[in-house]
């Protein structure tokens, strides 16, 4: 290869050296000295830089696979201002959220998060996506659903993952709203009544950990009915985790305090000064994992505000 290769040309060769294998780019320049023509053979071990770049295309992928599982558009409902955003870090992990329209003037709304990162935590994420779909139309009820996908996931996924989630049906007719939770973070309220924010911590466990007998008698059923003016946040723990350059968390009391101070927003512009709020807090720090989150906003009479 040194004797054929051509000043200007690259080549790539590989060669075994005490029985491993590696990978040798050459780069062949020309230069003359004095009345002499020489070539200079440059030559380099590549194995870290391929191995970056499979790295790099496997995040790609997982990219690609994560987005595929969000929703293209939120829902359009007369009384209500719905909105997701998904903000995918660096390393993506496995953060989920859909929508499932139940019929009957029910609107379902689901939140989840792989552990893990990387690719194998965007394809069990897609797995989970699946089987979460093929049973969210079977009951109205929240918790039998998160019963059943348990029950397929305990015998799918490896040993040590789990999926956690929080799951709503919203009654937008009745205006209530079901809810169950699987080991996720807790949903917040804003109670436009009481004028307060309270905590929606049902209890559940993560997905695929227990067997169905453990799983069913650690979760059930919670039911609130919704006002004018109230607002739902499902999220995932991206926000908790969130970091600025202090090395503080973002927390879920900011979340509360930011809740509070923007009660009278909705919709785009809720969602939009919510991600304004974390950036600007993390303030370019690096994001180590994703931020998922669903606002259900129920719209107050057009002279009550100026959403």
């Amino acid at each position: 290869t040194l004797d054929n290769i051509n000043p200007g040309e690259n080549a790539l060769i590989r060669v075994m050296q005490s029985n491993v294998e590696k990978q040798i780019s050459l780069y062949a320049s020309g230069f003359k000295l004095r009345t002499h023509k020489y070539k200079l053979v440059s030559l380099q071990d590549i194995k870290n830089e391929l191995e970056r770049e499979r790295f790099s295309r496997e995040l790609e992928i997982a990219h690609q696979v994560q987005t595929r599982l969000l929703p293209h558009k939120d829902p359009s409902l007369k009384n209500y201002a719905i909105r997701g955003l998904c903000v995918s870090a660096r390393e993506v992990g496995g953060d989920y959220y859909d929508y499932f329209d139940l019929g009957d003037n029910k609107l379902g709304l689901v939140i989840g998060d792989v552990s893990g990162k990387g690719l194998p935590a965007a394809f069990y994420m897609t797995l989970t996506k699946g089987i979460f779909q093929s049973q969210a139309g079977a009951s109205l009820s929240p918790c039998e659903v998160l019963n059943k996908v348990n029950k397929i996931l305990i015998h799918t996924l490896e040993k040590g993952s789990f999926v956690t989630m929080f799951y709503g049906v919203l009654d937008y007719a009745e205006n209530t709203f079901v809810y169950a939770r699987a080991g996720h973070e807790p949903g917040i309220y804003y109670n436009s009544i009481k004028g307060k924010v309270e905590i929606l911590r049902p209890p559940g466990i993560g997905l695929g950990l227990k067997d169905g007998s453990i799983f069913e008698k650690n979760i059930c059923d919670r039911k609130i009915s919704l006002n004018k003016g109230d607002i739902i946040l499902l999220y995932t723990d991206g926000f908790n985790d969130t970091r600025n350059k202090n090395n503080e968390d973002f927390g879920r009391e900011r979340i509360l305090k930011f809740i509070e101070k923007n009660k009278d927003i909705a919709g785009d512009e809720f969602i939009h000064a919510l991600s304004e709020e974390i950036t600007g807090f993390s303030d370019n720090s690096p994001q180590f994992d994703d931020l998922t989150v669903i606002s259900v906003n129920y719209l107050p009479e057009p002279s009550d505000s100026h959403t």
